[in-house]
């Protein structure tokens, strides 16, 4: 949950610079990709300060292209993500491509007509980074079943789903790369069916302790024994407890650290009892639920129970009865503490708990200052903040004092009562954040600095002339990610490809304090692939250079200007006007650069002749011949 939440931070420190439109509108855009993963594309849109009548809008693409969102009546500072839901799971994962647009969008108090549509506003999919480190070993068995072996990394890290395929019997070696450090659950099994998926009846295996990998650490020598299904003879038993009416089935899951990493069963409609059967020995977390809206799985609302978080043991041949379970509608737990506020002024005030779990928002009201009670809370981790409403509008506004509990991210557990969670909602606006500011030994643009808050002031920044020491001030409370970047094409926003940096971690202000030292190193972009010629004079039009050397055999390099950053595509076709080669899909900076075609890879009946170089940019397109003598 930590590695997640960190992830998303991430992602809105990139965020760097203001664009103002107006309110009545609908967004739209295309959302742009060009890996190979699959699955539905969600975009969402949220707000800073989060509007808690509303915290997301969002919209589904089955694939790539346009989109759009609308409902936007409320003024405000708009931010826009996507990401492909490849393992269908409708959640963000840290091995699935993810995007946002490059600046959020103020949305301001304007009288206009509701069919207004700001397009435009493009999102780009792309991995994120994969580490350095590595596990590898042997993959034993000894059965009569055939079909791909599948072996998995479980990671609670920022690569935490990583697998390998193999035909048994072709090999029985496996490697799992691009790991991030941290803990690691290594598993294997023989797919006889071709479903993609580990049935009871095929062979099965798992590395039962938890692997911990260094930072680039290449973990060697592991050795897998997938057993057949006769050695899953353990169990799980008990009765469902609920006290409210019968609304559906309800299903028990099982989701195990051990040879059986997933088991779901149903409750007998009458009795209660359920029984998880063809368990393997390892820790199991359980989790139920009532299915009322009869889909096969759990929506927020319908009745849980908040046991998943504990851990069951199973030895071999056991069997555990006697698990009950009792489903709830709402959390057990409650989070209380004190709320103060500046002199002066008075409305009504709301507290929020904000969290990763199965209540993911929970609200209060106090008519004062004082103590506070947020229940009804389920396991999980919680940020809680409030205002103070003086408008009367029924929203936070940033003229009203706002605050947040700048501490740490809250842990709840079943039918905790966590205390002294006490912050204070203040207008004030004179925190500090100072540092330095490093870059490149050469660098063509402006430098900005941004400070991105959880807090009434969202969203701060400061140009400079060069690098040296910068300071951030007029800050409210809260918590804040510093980012840098170098304006490259002038335009006065950040663009993919420009040099940048972010601090690594929240940084803590409080309304009458400097937080000093946070300093940043602006690196190069090393993300386009492109040499990029950085020291020249932004173009002055966009122009497709002629290769070098031509006539070629088989490399030659093609040459391209940019007078603004945007997404570009350089293409290759034949004289039939077949594609043959993508060189170039995504956004690039405002410059000129340079990207190389290795043409040996063509078929027999696609050797000698003249090829077609393509290059489309920001609507525009142009075209040159190219000769290839084999």
């Amino acid at each position: 949950m930590r590695h997640f939440v960190f992830v998303a931070l991430v992602l809105i420190a990139l965020v760097i610079s203001h664009v103002t439109v107006f309110a009545c509108a609908k967004v739209s855009g295309d959302i742009l990709y060009s890996g190979d993963k699959q699955g539905s594309i969600i975009i969402a849109s949220f707000s800073i300060p989060p509007d808690l009548d509303e915290p997301l809008r969002l919209d589904t693409l089955q694939t790539s292209g346009y989109y759009y969102l609308n409902g936007f009546y409320d003024p405000g500072t708009f931010f826009f993500g996507a990401f492909m839901d490849v393992n269908g799971d409708g959640f963000p994962g840290l091995d699935e491509p993810v995007g946002f647009y490059p600046s959020p969008i103020v949305i301001g108090n304007h009288e206009v007509d509701n069919s207004i549509t700001i397009t435009g506003i493009n999102i780009t999919l792309q991995e994120l980074p994969r580490g350095a480190g590595s596990i590898s070993g042997t993959v034993n068995y000894i059965g009569a079943a055939q079909g791909d072996v599948h072996v998995y990394a479980l990671g609670s890290t920022m690569t935490p789903f990583t697998s390998q395929h193999f035909q048994w019997g072709s090999g029985n070696t496996f490697h799992l790369d691009g790991l991030m450090n941290g803990h690691y659950i290594v598993v294997a099994y023989i797919d006889q069916n071709g479903n993609g998926i580990p049935d009871p009846d095929e062979p099965v295996g798992a590395v039962t302790n938890l692997l911990t990998l260094r930072e680039g650490q290449h973990m060697t020598g592991l050795q897998l024994t997938l057993l057949n299904p006769e050695i899953r003879d353990s169990g799980i038993s008990g009765t469902i407890q609920y006290a409210g009416a019968q609304q559906g089935p309800v299903y028990i899951a099982a989701a195990g650290l051990s040879h059986t990493p997933i088991n779901i069963t149903m409750a007998n409609p009458v009795t209660g009892d359920y029984s998880l059967s063809n368990l393997g020995n390892g820790d199991y977390l359980i989790f139920a639920f009532m299915d009322a809206n009869r889909n096969s799985l759990f929506d927020l609302g319908e009745p849980f129970s908040e046991t998943y978080i504990n851990k069951l043991h199973l030895d071999t041949y056991e069997n555990k009865t006697g698990v009950d379970i009792t489903l709830v509608d709402r959390g057990t737990a409650s989070i209380e503490g004190t709320v103060s506020c500046e002199n002066g002024g008075f409305g009504l005030i709301t507290i929020a708990a904000l969290g990763l779990s199965t209540t993911p928002l929970s609200m209060t009201a106090l008519l004062m200052p004082g103590q506070y009670r947020i229940s009804n809370l389920a396991p999980g981790y919680y940020t809680v903040g409030g205002y103070q409403d003086r408008n009367f509008d029924l929203r936070p506004n940033l003229n009203e004092p706002v605050g947040f509990y700048t501490e740490d991210v809250i842990e709840v557990l079943p039918g905790a009562v966590i205390k002294g969670i006490d912050f204070r909602l203040t207008s004030l606006q004179q925190g500090i954040i100072s540092g330095l500011i490093s870059l490149p030994g050469r660098i063509n643009g402006s430098v900005y600095v941004v400070a991105m808050g959880l807090s009434s002031t969202p969203f701060s920044v400061q140009a400079m002339a060069d690098n040296g020491s910068y300071q951030i001030g007029n800050l409210a409370a809260g918590k804040y990610i510093t980012a840098a970047f170098v304006d490259s094409d002038g335009d006065g926003v950040y663009s993919a490809g420009e040099p940048m940096a972010y601090s690594p971690r929240l940084i803590t202000v409080t309304g009458l304090s400097e937080t000093a030292n946070v300093n940043l190193e602006v690196k190069e972009d090393q993300t386009t692939g492109l040499a990029s010629a950085g020291q020249e004079q932004t173009p002055a039009q966009f122009r497709l250079l002629p290769n070098y050397p031509n006539p070629f055999n088989p490399n030659t390099t093609i040459g391209f200007e940019l007078d603004r950053a945007t997404h570009v595509t350089v293409k290759i076709f034949n004289i039939r006007g077949e594609e043959v080669a993508t060189l170039v899909d995504g956004i690039i900076s405002a410059g000129t650069h340079h990207v190389e075609w290795d043409a040996s890879g063509l078929s027999a009946t696609q050797s000698s002749g003249i090829y077609l170089c393509k290059l489309t940019a920001g609507g525009a397109t142009q075209v040159r011949k190219m000769t290839l003598l084999k």
